[in-house]
């Protein structure tokens, strides 16, 4: 299954030190020191703070989520976000995976990916520490911690909206999809949720396809399935509805993503399904493409 690994340019392995839980959530350092910005322990993360921060002024968080064999930096440099974070003022923090047997960062997301070597790493509490230990030292806009992640990542992000009493209040899902198992998934709160998929996908496909860590077994959900079930989740009424094309992948022509969305969620409990005609794994995002999806985790 090594095929999973991203379409993106490979970084350099960086000497980032695998834990057995992943628990640790601390640099050393005491709680409340406001002009830290390395968080993780010894998975360090850096913190981007905007110009003319002020640690005392609620803010927005973004936590990035790579994909399966990418990296931190690769994830922020095929978004572009720290130009945007800049504009619109938002904190951003892009973490690294664990490296596998093989060399490749992973997330422990799902019971379909990607912990190819079944290693016992806790990533929902390494991921939920980093905010706690940001918000020691930071103050956030607790009605804006926003998660997104790209394939692996994007089914880390479900994964981090699954758990109980989430610090996240909206996720979005690039290529990634809800858990196989329903059990897997106790959310206690609505969590916002954008799930962006191609239609092209042949690496995690948008229909679903079969389970990405035992091929052969059970299908993992697809786009619209996983979008439906956290409709579910979120105690939405009515069907998913579309609404309207947006121009979303600069590498096709005119308007290609159909926007469609559950129109009786709750507050806080926004799902929308944004579908990339032609859209393959890795889509050409374009400033103005990130700028669109912030306008969904800002509104």
């Amino acid at each position: 299954m090594r095929w999973l690994a991203l379409a993106l340019a490979a970084a350099p392995l960086l000497a980032v030190a695998a834990c057995s839980t992943c628990t640790q959530t601390s640099d050393g350092r005491t709680p409340g020191q406001r002009g830290r910005t390395t968080y993780g322990g010894s998975r360090p993360a850096t913190l981007v703070l905007p110009p003319d921060h002020d640690p005392r002024r609620p803010t927005a968080l973004l936590v990035l989520l790579h994909g399966y064999g990418s990296s931190a930096a690769d994830l922020a440099d095929y978004l572009g976000v720290h130009q945007l974070a800049a504009r619109q003022r938002f904190l951003v923090i892009a973490p690294d995976g664990t490296p596998d047997s093989v060399g490749h960062r992973f997330w422990n997301a799902t019971d379909v990916c990607c912990n190819f070597d079944r290693r016992a790493v806790d990533d929902v509490a390494y991921l939920t520490g980093l905010v706690r230990d940001i918000g020691a030292d930071h103050a956030l806009d607790r009605r804006h911690i926003h998660v997104l992640g790209h394939s692996n990542g994007g089914f880390m992000a479900y994964r981090l909206a699954c758990s109980p009493a989430t610090p996240f209040s909206a996720i979005v899902s690039i290529a990634g999809a809800m858990p196989l198992d329903a059990r897997l998934c106790k959310p206690t709160a609505p969590v916002r949720v954008l799930q962006i998929h191609g239609d092209g996908d042949r690496v995690v496909l948008y229909a679903g396809g079969d389970n990405l860590l035992d091929r052969g077994g059970p299908t993992y959900p697809g786009a619209e399935a996983s979008v439906q079930r956290w409709a579910a989740h979120n105690a939405c009424k009515g069907a998913r509805q579309a609404a309207r094309l947006i121009d979303l992948d600069a590498s096709l022509d005119g308007a290609e993503t159909a926007v469609s969305s559950f129109a009786e969620c709750p507050p806080g409990g926004d799902v929308q399904l944004w579908a990339i005609r032609r859209g393959t794994h890795v889509p050409a995002f374009s400033p103005e493409s990130l700028r669109l999806v912030w306008e969904w985790l800002a509104k």
